[in-house]
This record gives structure tokens, sequence and C-alpha cells, in this order.
């Protein structure tokens, strides 16, 4: 394989690096724009060509030294060694660029990202695996478990939870969640004035600090849209649900895991709720018929990383109704759903990054749509 030298210009969405030689686009993980290096082809493609990263001769401005230990073994932060300035602004240019490109989206100019107070220490939970002995996280080459005694993502003080782990009987694969600070039976988090339990394995946002900001940035427009019907879908243990009935006549959340609307219907019972109700349903095949006979004015729509299915697009554009917030943790799934819902009609009034995985090259954004 082949050495090339060459200049850092800018972050892929990947997080890699990306470099230009003889026309060809070159992409290198752990570089930071500005620094030239040495780089060793590895893969060859059509239009482009993967590196590994060999000798940094000169380092760019916003190249700092990674925390962690475990920092390009493990798979999860991409962006340690840069400074946390410069993954804000990578982070509003893959949105950008995603906008542009995917969605087709040429004047929409998101608002500028919401940074994290804490860029270390904030996850909520980790998600660590069992193989061969070792407990941690899935390698970066996919091929292992890189075993760790700490995250700094997650909390150095929970170094003994991650210990007491290695003395359980735990069979090779096993997905282990450990939660910051809790009882794993009693997991449970506020929000103003309401209380919401979460299972072990029920999906809740990981930065609890960017999750609260989200979470009032959708209360905050319902409240000043006061929507008549509002219709919650992929609503997990229905947090953005109750919050947001207190100014509506009704709100359904719709969810297709049973646990989590078992836990939804709890926590509207504990927070003494009457106007919220909560469906399980699969969105990909039930949205028609939910929108014909509920008829929303206002919709929350908050999916998996995947977005929405063509099949649910289709629906809502199909029988479009009232003001849209879509909470995306996806910037190109995003873009590609914007496309299609923007095209019976909508208008983004609003679109808002947070900065809700710092260190890595996720983030959530919140977009508001409004009817023509």
């Amino acid at each position: 394989m082949s050495l090339i030298t060459g200049k850092i210009e800018s972050i892929a969405s990947n997080g890699a690096g990306i470099l230009r030689h003889d026309g060809q686009v070159i992409f290198a993980p752990f570089t930071a724009v500005g620094d030239e290096v040495l780089v060793e082809i590895t893969k060859t493609r059509k239009n482009y060509a993967e590196a590994v990263l060999k000798e940094i001769k000169i380092a760019g401005l916003a190249r700092i030294s990674p925390v962690c230990p475990y920092f390009k073994k493990c798979g999860g932060c991409k962006l340690q060694h840069i400074s946390y300035e410069e993954q804000l602004r990578v982070k509003m240019e893959f949105l950008s660029s995603s906008l542009r490109k995917i969605g087709k989206l040429l004047d929409v100019k998101p608002l500028p990202i919401a940074p994290a107070k804490n860029i270390y220490s904030y996850r909520r939970h980790i998600r660590l695996h069992r193989k061969n002995g070792a407990i941690g996280f899935v390698s970066n080459d996919r091929e292992g478990i890189i075993d760790i005694e700490y995250c700094p993502i997650f909390d150095e003080r929970d170094r003994e939870k991650i210990a007491s782990l290695k003395t359980r009987n735990i069979s090779n694969c096993e997905e282990i969640v450990l939660h910051k600070y809790s009882d794993q039976n009693t997991l449970e988090f506020s929000i103003d004035e309401l209380t919401f339990s979460y299972g072990e394995k029920s999906f809740v946002q990981a930065n609890p600090e960017m999750a609260e900001n989200i979470y009032r940035e959708v209360r905050s427009q319902v409240k000043e849209t006061r929507p008549r019907k509002i219709l919650d879908l992929y609503c997990g243990v229905g947090a953005t649900t109750l919050l947001s009935a207190a100014f509506a006549d009704e709100i359904l959340g719709v969810e297709f895991n049973s646990s989590a609307v078992k836990l939804a219907r709890k926590n509207q019972r504990r927070n003494k709720i009457a106007n919220a109700s909560f469906m399980r349903a699969d969105v990909d095949k039930k949205l028609a018929s939910i929108l014909e006979n509920f008829k929303p004015d206002f919709m929350i729509i908050n999916p998996p990383r995947t977005g929405m299915s063509k099949a649910s697009r289709d629906a809502l554009t199909a029988d479009p109704s009232g003001n849209l917030l879509y909470i995306s943790c996806s910037h190109a799934t995003l873009a590609r759903d914007l496309k299609d819902i923007m095209a019976c009609g909508y208008k983004i009034a609003t679109i808002k990054p947070y900065d809700m995985f710092p260190q890595t090259v996720h983030m959530e954004v919140v977009t508001r749509l409004i009817r023509d």
C-alpha cells in the first residue's frame, strides 16, 4: 500500500479527516483540520480511498491530547483529539452538508448548536459487552471487545460498578446496561414538576442535561402553539407526551415497545395527567389509520436513528396534520425525511442542533415545521 503526505482539509460525518491527493479524496480517521500528515492507503474505491494515520508531521491548531486511554481502540468517541470548539464547528458542518446534499435544502440555515456544559461524565448509562473474559465496548474494527476499567464520558467514579461485573458469571456477548449513580431497580428522572420511571433497557436520552434542554424546548413550542390535539410518535416512556399535555385538550402517544407503553401509562398515573393516552402500535404500519381517526393538529416525531420509514413518510404527506416538531438523532435521515415532508406544503420555521454526545460524531436536532 502507498504512503501519501497531505493536509487535512475537513472532517467527514463519520469523524475521519479528508485530504486530497492527485484529485482523489482520502479518508483518514483520527486526524484534525490543519494536520499535515503521512497516511498509508489501505483501500482504494472508485471515488475515494481509505487510509490509516502513520505520522503527524505538523499538528493542526484544533488538535488536543485525548483523555481516554482507549481512544482509537474503542468504537465510540471519534472526536476526542480535537478541541470542543472545533467539535461544535464540524457538527454544524455535518448538519448543513446533509441538508444541502441529501435534503436539497439549499436555503435552510440552522441555528447555532447548543453546547453541552459537561463534555465528559455526561452519559446517563452505558451499554457494555462481554467476550472471552473482556467486559467493555465493541472495538473500532468491530472484531472484538475492548476491556475497560472506566469510561470518561460515563463517570470515573463508577469504576467499581465495572470492576464488579468481572466477578459475575456473564455469558459472551450479553449486553450489560450500567446506569449512573442509580439503583438499577429504581430508575427515574424529573423534568420540572414531573417525574418519569424507565426500565433498564428503556430508550431514554443518554445526556440528562441536554435532554432537559430539548424537553423544555418541545414544551415551549407546544405552549406557544396551543394545539387542540397532539400526536406524539415514537413516544417511549411518555416524557414528551406528558410534558406537553398541559397545553392541549388531548394528546396521544404512540410506541411499539410494549414495556415502554406500560411505563408511559405508569408515568401518566404517577403524574395524574388525565388528558393523555398511549397506544401500542407500529408507526410504520399504522400511521395512516391513526391520522385518519385521531386527526391531530400538532405532531411530535422522535424516530430512531433510521428515521421515518418510507411508509410512515408517505402516510404523513398524504394526510398532513398541522405543525410538526421533528426530533432527530441522525442529521442524514433527518435531511432525507425533511425533503419528503416539505414537498407536501410544510416549511422549516427553525432547525436547532444540540450537542447531546460530546466527543462523538453524533448530535440531536429539533426541527419545527409549519404548514404554508
